[in-house]
């Protein structure tokens, strides 16, 4: 399938902020959030819920960054207050130069108050002597404020069996990273592919991992604006090669992902999961048409929201 058709998201963003459902608990700003369930996918949500109630659990959403809402984003405090609560996590890997893979999603750190230059790139740091003393989490708040950018080794040291972390491999030195990545998934026991799944852009790269399930990231449409011209989603769905890409990652949009669309990527041995997701009807309506997970930046209060959705 063509390299084109993998979509590193999160760099170059260009869409629309929305503002957080009604019901969120500690509203922030937001990275270009999709709007909430229209009226009539509201009415699919419902029935949904009530189609799926029992079916449906906590192991059906992935923490975006962690549990971003309650923590600073890409940190251990996220990424533990989403794994001990029972949902998954999704996170984004960069390499320093002197071979230290840590997580960050920002190709151009510029945090508050961090101790790093303005617009430091993450592909130009070093561990030692800079980033081992950067500060991840003053720009959330002061209560935040000392939390250290984490490093890949202290995020698998966590990893458990029954939930999933993705790790999204952002930094373009493909095969450098992959090769510390190995390394690092060798050094701890309590590591295996069902626990770990890895993605990227052009995730062909990623099949140096034998075993390991490939994520193939992507939008639905041609731009960020749920208004762009649609992708053709059918085209890739009929094309996906399960033993290439396990799981097709993709922006929801009420639109176009379709169960049509979920069931030919199925009936090929895919799965599929959708980002990012914080509204409850929104969420309903994705896993009615059969996604496998919902990717949410917010998954504890998301959670809450979709019991209480009525």
């Amino acid at each position: 399938m063509g390299r084109s058709l993998f979509v590193l998201f999160g760099i170059g963003l260009m869409g629309a902020a929305w503002a957080w459902p009604a019901g969120t608990a500690a509203k922030q700003k937001n990275r270009y959030e999709l709007p909430p369930a229209s009226e009539e996918v509201m009415k699919e949500a419902l029935a949904a819920k009530a189609r799926l109630a029992g079916t449906v659990t906590i192991r059906n959403l992935v923490g975006h960054r962690g549990d971003s809402e309650s923590a600073p984003e890409n940190t251990m405090p996220a990424f533990r207050n989403a794994l001990e609560t029972g949902f998954n996590v999704e996170t984004d890997l960069y390499m320093t130069k002197d071979n230290v893979v840590f997580l960050t999603h920002d190709q151009r750190i510029n945090r508050k108050d961090c101790g790093l230059p303005p617009h430091t790139w993450s592909t130009n740091t070093t561990w030692k002597g800079q980033l081992e003393f950067a500060d991840a989490g003053a720009w959330k708040g002061t209560q935040w404020k000392g939390t250290p950018y984490p490093r890949l080794d202290e995020l698998l040291e966590i990893a458990r069996d029954g939930q999933f972390i993705i790790l999204e491999i952002k930094d373009p030195r493909k095969t450098e990273i992959l090769k510390l990545v190995k390394e690092a998934i060798g050094r701890h026991p309590n590591v295996n592919p069902d626990n770990v799944y890895l993605q990227g852009a052009n995730a062909w790269f990623l099949q140096n991992m034998p075993g390991y399930k490939n994520i193939s990231c992507s939008l639905a449409r041609k731009g960020w604006s749920v208004e762009d011209e649609p992708r053709d989603l059918m085209a890739f769905a009929k094309a996906l090669d399960p033993k290439k890409t396990a799981v097709w990652s993709v922006r929801w949009d009420e639109e176009l992902i379709t169960k049509e669309l979920i069931d030919v990527v199925h009936a090929r041995g895919g799965k599929v999961g959708v980002w990012t997701v914080n509204d409850a009807g929104a969420a309903w309506a994705a896993l009615g048409r059969g996604v496998d997970w919902v990717c949410t930046d917010r998954p504890a209060t998301l959670w809450q929201d979709m019991q209480a959705l009525k």
